[in-house]
């Protein structure tokens, strides 16, 4: 099983962009969106509505939307090489909100890693006729999607308990001097080290494990793999940063026992 995120930044100047509705802006919806996700967008858009206890100006819904078909396919890209992104190909599910996520949020809440995120709704998407199951989570200015699979069905959900996660902002980084790519990533390696540093087995040698992306024979650089000296740790690894925000996400396979946060 893959693990996927993505964190848009939705009140940053590029977001924004798409908040005023015009040919050029629906282009953009046209090309990314599958046709049942228009009709989604205006009911996020509903105040009252029953996906979301907050409703979502147009724009923010697209890039939730957004956010979710990025994790999903930074998931099945590693459960099948070689897959192209076709955002319209992704077509995204809503199934829970909020509402009642105290009884039913499979994430820990306790991480002790992640800047205040609430909790914002679940979902579903397919791909190549199999499932993956999708949760999103907001803060000041920013919607986080993480996407976990592959499964043949959807009658059982997937072990979101073996997930560990954090989004803080970058300025963790904020006294080494490094252009803003660099800046981010470096704090993303940084984040998703100290979320390592959490399962017991690892502990204090967490900053020591190297985080490295080869070349594919496609050209294209493989997704992250999180290693110990030379051998890579049976845990899968996703990274995303967007404006001041970063995050990122471990899914524990079965040799690590359950982590256990500060």
């Amino acid at each position: 099983m893959y693990l996927g995120n993505d964190l848009v930044h939705w009140s940053g100047d590029t977001a924004g962009e798409k908040e005023v509705e015009n040919r050029t802006t629906r282009r953009f919806f046209d090309r990314i969106l599958h046709e049942s996700e228009h009709a989604l967008l205006v009911v996020l858009g509903k105040t009252g509505n029953r996906l979301a206890t907050i409703s979502l100006p147009r724009f923010q819904a697209l890039w939730m939307l957004w956010a979710a078909k990025e994790a999903v396919f930074k998931a099945a890209m590693k459960a099948t090489p070689g897959l192209v992104f076709s955002p319209r190909a992704i077509p995204v599910r809503i199934t829970r909100s909020v509402d009642d996520f105290d009884r039913w949020w499979p994430l820990r809440r306790d991480t002790g890693f992640s800047s205040p995120t609430v909790p914002l709704a679940h979902g579903w998407t397919r791909v190549q006729d199999r499932f993956y199951d999708i949760l999103w989570e907001y803060g000041q200015g920013f919607v986080h999607a993480l996407a976990l699979g592959p499964r043949a069905g959807r009658s059982v959900g997937p072990p979101w308990a073996r997930v560990i996660h954090g989004v803080e902002s970058d300025d963790i980084l904020l006294q080494e001097p490094c252009d803003v790519l660099e800046r981010a990533s470096r704090a993303a390696r940084y984040l998703a080290r100290r979320l390592a540093g959490s399962v017991s087995s690892i502990g204090d040698r967490a900053m020591t494990l190297q985080i490295v992306r080869t070349v594919a024979s496609t050209g294209r650089l493989s997704p992250p793999r999180i290693y110990s000296a030379t051998e890579p740790l049976n845990m899968d690894l996703t990274m995303s940063h967007d404006g001041p925000w970063i995050a990122a996400g471990l899914f524990l396979h079965e040799e690590f026992s359950s982590p256990s946060f500060p």
